[in-house]
């Protein structure tokens, strides 16, 4: 997908993305890291608030209302994956309705190269593992 970044952006090292099809502007302003993204989006009309999303392989999206990327992005960049979702753990009072962290509650949901293993709403472990190096 085609990226620009956004100028005079609050979330100066987020970038706006094409639609690859129509080449339409997206709402949302992303930045990729190794098997997920962060994600804001800025308007209300699609969640009643901004959120900010960590999105994981492009299919399990952790959701808070508000903006938190500028947090994210620190996280991100100091730990990875597992301080992102320990954050978005001691933010879990702002979680949307549409956050897909319930999903793996009771659960084991295995992504390619992520198994996220979650006991209570506010406990998210995730074990990372590279899928080319295991055992056949």
């Amino acid at each position: 997908m085609n990226t620009a970044p956004i100028s005079g952006s609050n979330n100066r090292q987020l970038s706006s993305q094409r639609c690859p099809v129509t080449n339409a502007l997206q709402p949302n302003r992303v930045r990729n890291f190794e098997g997920f993204h962060i994600s804001y989006n800025p308007h209300r009309a699609d969640y009643g608030c901004d959120t900010t999303a960590l999105v994981l392989q492009g299919r399990v999206f952790f959701v808070l209302n508000g903006d938190h990327a500028a947090d994210l992005l620190d996280a991100a960049e100091q730990g990875g994956l597992q301080s992102c979702v320990d954050l978005f753990i001691a933010r879990i009072e702002r979680a949307n309705a549409i956050s897909e962290h319930r999903m793996a509650v009771g659960a084991a949901v295995a992504l390619a190269g992520v198994l996220i293993i979650a006991m209570r709403p506010n406990q998210i472990m995730l074990l990372l593992f590279n899928l080319r190096s295991r055992p056949r």
